[in-house]
């Protein structure tokens, strides 16, 4: 009986220890895992310049480029609103953008492209430089980087950019949305970790009843 005792406590470590390594694979996965985005489409109300697609084809205009330019969509007035389809349920956990440096943009998400909430703001002041288009990223290790715009992540498959005030000419060169999937059936770093304490409980509590 006692051998068997043992060999019971044996496996419980060995279970206890498994368990632990996998709060940590998932937890720390899914950090690691963030990737650039590619929509599978994007569509923009009212009236604009030049083809959609170009908010999200990775190319990033060169900063001081005309408002104007091929590489961007530009227009006039604050009716137009750009989105862009994840084609699933994204962790979104950064944002990069080229837009025209002396304008307001807001930056929408939503799960179901029906309920929409602030993702970010972009303000006139953010931008470096002093004319044309300007490079701004939410990610802090990226040379771009502005405080002011990043935010904390969300879970969403649709993004929109809309112009909300500046010199009535706006213009946004890229639209780059970074995350990882959301994952149906692989449970969130809370809920893995509040799992892990249910297993780790049950097996206490079994090893306490071995050792009566």
């Amino acid at each position: 009986m006692l051998k068997v005792r043992k060999t019971f406590k044996q496996i419980l470590t060995h279970m206890k220890k498994t368990l632990l390594t996998l709060v940590a694979a998932i937890g720390f996965a899914s950090l690691s895992q963030a990737v650039v985005i590619n929509p599978v489409s994007a569509n923009g109300t009212g009236s604009y310049n030049n083809s959609i697609g170009l908010i999200s084809d990775g190319v990033i205009p060169s900063e001081g480029t005309a408002w104007t330019a091929s590489t961007n969509v530009y227009w006039t007035g604050t009716a137009v609103k750009l989105t862009v389809d994840l084609g699933a349920l994204y962790t979104v956990t950064d944002i990069l953008v080229s837009v025209d440096n002396n304008d307001n943009y807001a930056i929408t998400y939503s799960a179901d492209n029906i309920n929409w909430l602030s993702l970010t703001t972009i303000l006139s002041g953010h931008g470096e430089t002093g004319w044309g288009m300007d490079t701004m990223s939410s990610d802090s290790t990226h040379p771009e980087y502005v405080a002011g715009i990043d935010f904390s992540s969300v879970n969403a498959q649709y993004l929109a950019i809309q112009a909300t005030g500046g010199d009535n000419y706006y213009s946004v060169g890229e639209f780059q949305i970074h995350g990882y999937r959301d994952t149906q059936g692989v449970p969130d770093s809370g809920s893995t970790a509040l799992l892990t304490l249910v297993g780790i409980a049950s097996l206490v509590g079994l090893r306490k009843r071995l050792n009566k």
